[in-house]
């Protein structure tokens, strides 16, 4: 009896740990915004992309594609890096913000969760709008529901795209604290800040084969961080993960990842965890397997 109550208790327990783990993941994955058959990568520089930089990958995620009939594009990027900026709105009411430069298809790559509006684009009329999340938005409005109103940047006048919920994320919490966050076009950036370069860099492309789109960008950005995040959350990832987890809690980098990353990378981690514990309860659960049917053979 005692052997049949540890069998079954192995077996909820594995079951569990199973479950919660392939809900992690199914929550965690990054799908590439154009389906299986793309990747994403990410690319990460203290010294930053210049514009020639980014026209050489646009070049080379053109020459490594294939234009099929049924293909939708061949690829989309994004860049951006952080600015900290005044805002304030017609009243004069003003607060310091932080703030994501961004350019290229940069929400198509970040799912932020719209409460009020949607996002900005290349294809506006007049590139004056920005996003801001709740925080800010209750800290110069008293609501959420602001898309339309108009706020300055440090003293460039835009108006409000779309309002987004606050990063809960320990990655947030610890990079920007409690800071609100504006997200602004490139082109309002020149406009308050001059001519920059990106420090972030991301591109979804054609991923025929494994690692393809990760080695051919590779080639062509040495020197330069690159991460295949539509793999991250793969076993493969995982083992290599658990073999060097106490090394990865060993941060070099001369410039701060951003907080998307550092969540991303807090995600891995706790993954490594969740898939270890599935193994030690497997391995449970088939011994107390085998003693039970060892049990049952001696009666």
């Amino acid at each position: 009896m005692k052997g049949l109550i540890k069998l079954i208790l192995s077996a909820l327990i594995f079951i569990v740990l199973l479950t919660w783990t392939l809900i992690f993941i199914g929550e965690s994955r990054d799908i590439p915004p154009f389906g299986e058959d793309y990747a994403t990568i990410r690319l990460f520089d203290p010294d930053g992309f210049s514009s020639a930089e980014i026209s050489a990958i646009r070049f080379t995620a053109d020459s490594v594609s294939e234009s099929t009939p049924d293909t939708q594009r061949l690829w989309c990027d994004a860049y951006s890096r952080f600015e900290t900026a005044s805002v304030n709105n017609d009243n004069g009411k003003s607060t310091e913000s932080a703030c994501v430069v961004t350019g290229g298809n940069w929400f198509l790559f970040h799912n932020l969760d719209f409460l009020h509006g949607w996002y900005y684009s290349d294809t506006d009329l007049n590139f004056d709008r920005v996003v801001i999340d709740e925080r800010l938005a209750f800290q110069l409005f008293g609501s959420s529901n602001c898309e339309g109103m108009r706020v300055y940047v440090s003293g460039t006048p835009c108006y409000v795209a779309g309002v987004v919920a606050l990063d809960e994320s320990d990655a947030y919490k610890a990079q920007l604290e409690e800071k609100p966050m504006i997200y602004i076009p490139e082109n309002i950036a020149e406009k308050i800040f001059g001519m920059k370069d990106f420090d972030y860099y991301e591109i979804c492309m054609q991923n025929p084969v494994d690692s393809h789109a990760l080695n051919s960008l590779k080639e062509v950005t040495e020197g330069k961080t690159a991460i295949d995040v539509t793999s991250r959350y793969s076993l493969k990832n995982t083992f290599s993960n658990l073999k060097s987890f106490t090394s990865r809690s060993i941060i070099t980098e001369e410039e701060p990842l951003p907080f998307w990353e550092n969540d991303d990378r807090q995600r891995e981690d706790t993954l490594v965890i969740l898939e270890v514990l599935v193994a030690v309860s497997f391995v449970f659960f088939v011994l107390n397997l085998i003693l039970f049917i060892i049990e049952r053979k001696k009666r």
